[in-house]
């Protein structure tokens, strides 16, 4: 099973081009990994990966599976499992895959390899690098991949987070509200600037420095000590106004509103900001307003 030193030394290829595939290799080339190639779907993004690590574009994924001892599988969920059965592999060949929900099943061909799972729960864009910091979900049907793994996330100067397969869609989802659903949030706020006569753009740069400073007291003080707003001041009036406003201006937008608001009043009752009578008398109005908006949000 691969070490710490055999990590520098084993044979590793990456199937698969895209972002995480390319903040992965791009990090372990930094720190001498010794990548032999990388294949992808997409021939002309691996091949740019592959010149970018410094090694071989392969167009056949069987020859470079072949030639690898660990293979870095890189590809959309909905792939994973398909592709992992479509190609031989040798028994003891090391599988390393990238999802954060997805646990390939193995069948009687393929119930010879070791499976790992290194999840970077990290955001990437096109050009993105892997930051200093990023926890890695890591989980492996073998006890040595799983401490090398560790030791790999260590390396990248990052920290292993165990968690079993069966918690994998759970992990996911937190991942997906923190980040993904967040881009969601400031698309609609910025564009409700269009109704007061801004571009939406305009009201993104104007809400940016408010998230990151929202970020900060988070990262600072912790999530309950970060709440600010009328529903931690326990202003009925204005959380009132914001729900008439909604009504007239945009009803789609209301049970977003209202569920986010109920989440929030529990925020505010446990770190003591608002009395449970006032948590109370916010819950029903809120329950009064929730289902009064559109079908779609």
């Amino acid at each position: 099973m691969p070490r710490k030193k055999y990590w520098e030394t084993a044979r590793i290829s990456f199937l698969g081009a895209g972002s995480v595939a390319t903040a992965l290799a791009l990090s372990m080339q930094k720190k001498n990994y010794n990548i032999i190639g990388i294949s992808s779907k997409s021939g002309e993004t691996a091949k740019n990966l592959a010149s970018k690590v410094r090694t071989k574009f392969y167009a056949n994924p069987k020859d470079l599976i072949a030639e690898s001892d660990i293979t870095f599988v890189a590809v959309p969920d909905d792939v994973l499992q398909q592709l992992i059965q479509t190609y031989h592999w040798k028994d003891g060949h090391i599988i390393v895959h990238t999802s954060g929900a997805m646990v390939p099943s193995l069948n009687e061909s393929t119930s010879s390899l070791i499976v790992g799972n290194f999840h970077p729960l990290q955001t990437f864009i096109k050009g993105s690098t892997l930051p200093e910091g990023t926890s890695f979900a890591i989980e492996a049907n073998d006890t040595q991949l799983l401490k090398s793994l560790t030791e790999l996330a260590q390396d990248l100067d990052g920290t292993a987070i165990k968690i079993s397969n069966e918690l994998r869609p759970m992990y996911h989802l937190s991942a997906v509200l923190a980040s993904n659903y967040l881009v969601t949030l400031l698309a609609l706020s910025s564009q409700m600037w269009e109704s007061f006569g801004y571009k939406s753009n305009e009201g993104l740069d104007a809400l940016l420095p408010l998230v990151r400073q929202t970020i900060h007291n988070i990262d600072v003080h912790g999530v309950n000590n970060a709440l600010t707003g009328p529903i931690s001041r326990g202003d009925i009036g204005t959380i009132s106004k914001h729900l008439e406003t909604l009504r007239q201006k945009a009803d789609s937008i209301l049970p977003l509103y209202c569920e986010f608001a109920k989440h929030t009043v529990g925020v505010a009752k446990e770190n003591g900001s608002i009395s449970e009578e006032t948590a109370e008398q916010i819950i029903i109005l809120l329950g009064k307003n929730e289902y009064q908006g559109g079908p779609n949000i």
